[in-house]
């Protein structure tokens, strides 16, 4: 087989077995960004440190939104998935969402002029267990 007809039928090949990214690592490095994100908010909420509350907010939640981007480009490219659509979908946008309420959080306490106390400790320190 020549080199050209090689390249057609590995073409045709990918054409109708597209390869299935890994949504399994894809969410997993979602999830690892989210418990960095808990330490962060638990360390905002143990210290009220200014530099820790913009780290939420701006870093970690702008990291956060690119790899829910990234996540949600690749499930709405694949041909196939490892379970049901929407359960991944459920899945990146939830983990997007614990991300995005700690970052709220942080800036309506700025906002507020309100400092931590026990009991946003307390509720950081679940957060980060869950």
């Amino acid at each position: 087989m020549s080199e050209a007809s090689a390249n057609v039928v590995t073409k045709i090949f990918n054409r109708v077995f597209p390869s299935m990214p890994d949504f399994y690592g894809l969410m997993n490095e979602q999830c690892t960004l989210m418990a960095d994100a808990m330490e962060e908010f638990v360390d905002f909420m143990r210290t009220g440190n200014p530099e820790t509350a913009s780290r939420i907010a701006g870093d970690l939640e702008k990291k956060g939104d690119e790899l829910k981007r990234r996540n949600m480009e690749f499930l709405n490219n694949a041909f196939a998935t490892p379970m049901d659509r929407e359960e991944i979908y459920r899945a990146i946008e939830g983990i997007d969402h614990v991300v995005n309420y700690a970052k709220t959080t942080v800036r309506e306490m700025e906002a507020f002029e309100v400092g931590p106390d026990p009991y946003t400790l307390e509720m950081a320190e679940h957060l980060k267990e869950g």
